[in-house]
């Protein structure tokens, strides 16, 4: 009887610490994760940037939420490195996202950057490469209205 008490009240306990930090993080104004993370699961609601291709990495995408407090938006982001082209990083995401119903509102004339927007969502896509030929690329979701979350 002993052990199955001990058995319930460990289980209970791991509930409750769950709870409690699905919680924390549901109303946390900003949170960093990565795929596979508690995290991830609960606060990366949009599909768009879960299924963002991460092209030629050198490490793991870290993903970015904030809840948007006040007049600001819901943003969610990936950010990666990358060892591919900026033009052939910008060119892949622009057809990933375009695919997904959205257009192009504004491009940077040196292939670096683009801004793409459907309905209440505006995207961007940053590539900012460095010396070493490896480019820091971010796409980042804006959502206006805080409703309607999910594929474009």
């Amino acid at each position: 009887m002993k052990k199955w008490l001990v058995a319930l009240i460990l289980v209970a306990g791991a509930f409750v610490g769950f709870v409690y930090y699905a919680l924390r993080l549901t109303f946390a104004d900003s949170v960093y994760t990565r795929r596979g993370m508690p995290a991830y699961y609960i606060v990366m609601r949009s599909p768009v940037i879960r299924n963002c291709p991460v092209i030629r990495n050198t490490d793991n995408p870290v993903f970015y939420y904030d809840c948007g407090d006040g007049p600001a938006p819901l943003v969610y982001s990936i950010s990666y490195h990358s060892q591919e082209r900026c033009e052939t990083l910008v060119q892949r995401l622009e057809e990933y996202l375009c695919a997904r119903g959205l257009s192009v509102v504004q491009r940077d004339d040196a292939g670096g950057y683009i801004e793409l927007s459907h309905g209440t969502k505006d995207y961007y896509v940053i590539s900012e490469p460095s010396e070493d030929g490896i480019v820091e690329v971010t796409v980042i979701e804006e959502v206006w209205d805080n409703q309607r979350l999910g594929s474009p």
